[in-house]
């Protein structure tokens, strides 16, 4: 699954997810801010695929992505990572 992380001034960032079947899910390392009600969006990518992880704004305005599954193997990850939009 992909993750909401609610922004101030009414924006959101929405990263990772996993494409492809049930059986053979790939994860994704895209990651969009959407900018309002017009659903316009900026986009980004993750260092690595993640899907079900979580999302912890830090007060720079950057983000604290943490863990998952994905990566080149699709397996559970133990890392994290810094987004700099």
């Amino acid at each position: 699954l992909p993750t909401l992380t609610p922004l101030p001034g009414g924006k959101a960032l929405v990263s990772g997810g996993a494409a492809g079947t049930y059986t053979k899910p790939v994860g994704l390392a895209s990651c969009e801010i959407f900018t309002g009600s017009s659903f316009t969006s900026n986009r980004y990518s993750l260092r690595v695929s993640r899907a079900g992880h979580m999302v912890v704004p830090l007060p720079e305005g950057n983000f604290l992505v943490i863990a998952g599954a994905g990566g080149s193997s699709n397996k559970s990850l133990s890392s994290c990572e810094i987004f700099f939009p």
